[in-house]
């Protein structure tokens, strides 16, 4: 009896499927460990964290700019400050990075130490340079 003919297997496929198969699990682990993409994003999501936190800043400005308005509608006769206004149960928003408000002395701008410094305001002094001691 004789056997039915074979086909003569063509291993060279098969090496070539698994290199394939190899250089897509290689491909897709290096984009998922990607170190650089990860801290770009991180990066930017801080950027977006600090901008949010200038943008609540001016909000807050803002707002305390319409309650000097309804001050000065009030109280026509008393000078501006933000100490009298909180007195008067007006709502002083706060800084969200820690600044001090402060208004201009005609009332027309509101500042932040952080965000919108009043540039009539002094300056914080410098700290000295450090100088060798001598033995």
């Amino acid at each position: 009896m004789r056997l039915p003919h074979r086909i003569p297997r063509r291993r060279g496929y098969y090496l070539i499927g698994l290199l394939i198969v190899l250089a897509i699990i290689a491909y897709l682990t290096y984009r998922q460990l990607k170190p650089e993409e990860k801290a770009a994003q991180v990066t930017q999501a801080q950027v977006y964290i600090d901008r949010s936190r200038d943008t609540l800043c001016e909000s807050n400005r803002l707002a305390i700019g319409q309650n000097l308005t309804m001050w000065r509608v009030d109280h026509p006769t008393e000078t501006l400050s933000l100490d009298g206004m909180r007195q008067a149960n007006f709502s002083i928003p706060t800084c969200p990075k820690g600044g001090v408000y402060t208004i201009s002395p005609d009332g027309s701008q509101v500042y932040c130490s952080v965000h919108f410094p009043d540039p009539a305001a002094p300056s914080a002094p410098k700290p000295l340079p450090a100088t060798p001691r001598a033995l």
